[in-house]
């Protein structure tokens, strides 16, 4: 039951794979039900799962996991978590793979969590099928907190890795659903595009005034404050809690003016801590899609600061 060219054509298949291949690849390559079982039975390879096997020569991986639970499963892609840390999203580690198929199918997988859903953006990534970085993102949306999934899609626009048409394209075709994560992905985009969303002044001040009305003990609110130090006494931050030296800043530009300005920002903000008060930064997306998030920062920060240098600060309010 030893065929060279047959374990040689296996072996040249699966160390493309990361060392996994599938019942059928093996059929295909000149194998045979009988030449699998002698080479499992001498230890030559492995089952992971159901029709797929491995060369025991190859070491076992993540990457070896998500393409075994591919090819468990024809014309299913890695999808969710596991599709991020793939794509070298930063800060996701590997974790348990995942995979997406079409609903209604017969998938299964001891390996790895099936998810079902229709007409996925797909790509390939050294030949194994994943999702695209953008259906990535929608995908994992309702699953990590927004400042998280705010960092990586600005990562992967800096650095080329995705496109806000890409964002746009999922978002077109998803119009209409109601699929989880929507309600934080369309203000994200929205900040994003190249034309640009810049909500208005006064709505986005509407929005924040209402979070800050909910503050205990109803404490004194200078807006459009400004302090000697600020660009030479001409800038203004949105809002000042005097009490506790906390100050308020409800960034409604675009985030390509945004990105533009960070180092101004940043200035700003050690100018700030140099003279002892705490800046604050949320974004539209914060202000509307986690406004008890929002309100409980604030409140963990004036409890933070009950009692320091703030109030001594208040007199320098112009």
């Amino acid at each position: 039951m030893y065929d060279h060219d047959f374990d040689r054509r296996i072996e040249r298949l699966a160390r493309r794979q990361c060392g996994a291949f599938s019942h059928a690849q093996a059929l295909q390559a000149g194998g045979s039900d009988p030449m699998l079982r002698v080479r499992l039975q001498t230890s030559q390879l492995v089952r992971l799962d159901a029709g797929v096997y491995a060369l025991a020569s190859y070491p076992g991986s993540f990457h070896r996991q998500c393409w075994a639970s591919v090819l468990g499963n024809p014309g299913a892609g890695v999808a969710g978590l596991a599709a991020a840390h793939l794509l070298g999203f930063p800060g996701f580690a590997p974790g348990r793979p995942e995979i997406v198929v079409a609903p209604g199918g017969n998938a299964r997988s001891t390996l790895a969590t099936v998810r079902r859903y229709e007409s996925p953006a797909m790509t390939t990534m050294d030949h194994l099928r994943i999702t695209t970085p953008a259906q990535t993102l929608f995908d994992i949306a309702p699953r990590v907190v927004i400042d998280r999934l705010e960092r990586t899609i600005d990562d992967l626009l800096l650095t080329r890795r995705l496109t806000v048409d890409d964002l746009d394209e999922r978002l077109a075709f998803y119009d209409g659903a109601r699929r989880a994560g929507l309600r934080v992905m369309r203000p994200l985009i929205a900040e994003r595009r190249v034309e640009g969303f810049t909500p208005p002044a006064s709505e986005l001040e509407r929005r924040a005034d209402r979070i800050i009305r909910r503050l205990r003990g109803k404490p004194v609110v200078v807006a459009e404050a400004t302090f000697p130090w600020l660009d030479r006494g001409r800038g203004r931050v949105d809002r000042y809690l005097p009490a506790e030296g906390v100050l308020l800043e409800f960034d409604g530009r675009r985030w390509h003016a945004r990105v533009a300005d960070f180092d101004r920002d940043r200035w700003r903000d050690a100018q700030a801590m140099a003279a002892g008060l705490v800046p604050m930064r949320f974004t539209y997306s914060h202000v509307t899609t986690r406004p008890a998030e929002v309100l409980e920062t604030i409140e963990r920060t004036r409890r933070a600061r009950t009692g320091r240098t703030g109030r001594a600060l208040s007199s320098r309010v112009a």
